[in-house]
């Protein structure tokens, strides 16, 4: 669990057929999603230009909130591109009543259609180091077709 706020940088490398080899340099705020800490939020999305927004598969209260936060990560830095995360999969064989990857594809779909944003899903292990880099590529690539079609 986040207390407050962690930063982190991050790098990575990527092929974009269209464009070519990238190295981008994530500056990542791991901002804790507790209402204690709402006040604070909004001052770490400025400049932000895309989201990984992350709820715990075996906890249906964050997959709850990852609307509410989609939605507050939307007003603060505008409608950039957002991946939803469904974190702990290593869980799924250990835990009963996690969320499906199906459930995770709904939400996608619902903060897509009423914040106006594109959002994909990836679902990943943290503990597992299970699709990370996938997670990271995927907004890497949301993002890049976000401004690219901002720009035409």
């Amino acid at each position: 669990m986040t207390i407050g706020v962690d930063f982190f940088k991050k790098k990575t490398r990527m092929n974009i057929k269209e464009i070519g080899e990238l190295t981008i340099i994530w500056h990542i705020w791991d901002i804790s999603g507790q209402p204690y800490w709402k006040e604070l939020r909004p001052a770490f999305y400025r400049g932000a230009r895309g989201a990984l927004v992350i709820y715990d598969i075996a906890n249906f209260k964050s997959y709850e909130n990852a609307f509410v936060w989609a939605r507050e990560f939307v007003r603060n830095a505008g409608p950039y591109p957002i991946v939803l995360v469904g974190n702990k999969i290593d869980l799924r064989d250990e835990v009963e009543g996690c969320l499906t990857f199906d459930g995770g594809l709904r939400m996608a779909d619902r903060i897509s259609r009423e914040l106006g944003v594109d959002v994909s899903y990836v679902e990943t292990s943290a503990l597992l180091g299970i699709n990370i880099d996938d997670a990271f590529n995927e907004l890497a690539k949301s993002i890049i077709r976000y401004v690219t079609i901002r720009k035409t």
